[in-house]
């Protein structure tokens, strides 16, 4: 049963590895294939976005899963069965991902200031589900840290995981602020801003993804 649940984790674990892997090196290399698209001014959202924007649809589709996967795989490790706290806030992030496919983003011209009301309503929903995830994260975060001090096979990571989970918040936070009130600049570098938060965030996915897959129970 021990060996039956640890197969169960390094499963999930290696498909939460390589889904956001996969994801990060996607939207990387869409950026500089998809027609008008720009890493500095324009978010990974807005690569849906043209010729290619089916690409980055499946790119979401595929984290979506990842996301699922990673958060049975690593609230399992802590709590020893699949539904618990962690697993549950990776659940509702996981349908926030799915629920982006569904609302597409606009293109956000640079040229001019960004309005929700200017938006479609597909472009609208979007960016409310954005910023419900990040109200929503704080949640999370905390069922997180409480289980990684609680486990003492997790412990070591408590500190980059609180590291990683405090500075994205607030990355995230700035990033949306900047956003809704039209920061003189802000929409030049918008993307490459949203884009340093997203690879804090996937990397610290891919390290506990990574050692879900070599986890002793």
């Amino acid at each position: 049963m021990k060996k039956t649940s640890k197969n169960l984790i390094s499963n999930l674990g290696t498909i939460g590895f390589t889904g956001m892997a996969m994801f990060l090196l996607v939207f990387v290399v869409l950026g500089f294939i998809q027609p008008g698209y720009s890493h500095l001014e324009q978010t990974t959202s807005e690569l849906v976005i043209g010729p290619f924007g089916w690409i980055q649809n499946l790119n979401f589709l595929i984290i979506a899963i990842s996301i699922f996967a990673f958060g049975l795989g690593f609230g399992k490790s802590i709590y020893k069965n699949l539904f618990n706290p962690i697993s549950f806030g990776f659940s509702v992030m996981s349908i926030i991902a799915i629920l982006l496919i569904v609302f597409p983003s606009d293109w956000i011209a640079t040229n001019r200031a960004f309005h929700m009301s200017n938006l479609s309503f597909d472009g609208r929903m979007h960016y409310e589900l954005t910023f419900i995830a990040l109200i929503l994260s704080p949640f999370s975060f905390y069922q997180i840290y409480i289980g990684l001090n609680k486990s003492p096979k997790w412990k070591s990571m408590s500190q980059y995981t609180f590291f990683v989970q405090l500075s994205s918040f607030f990355m995230g936070l700035a990033w949306a602020i900047l956003l809704l009130s039209n920061f003189q600049g802000f929409q030049d570098w918008k993307g490459l801003f949203q884009k340093i938060i997203f690879v804090n965030i996937l990397v610290w996915f891919m390290v506990i993804g990574k050692k879900l897959q070599k986890i002793n129970l």
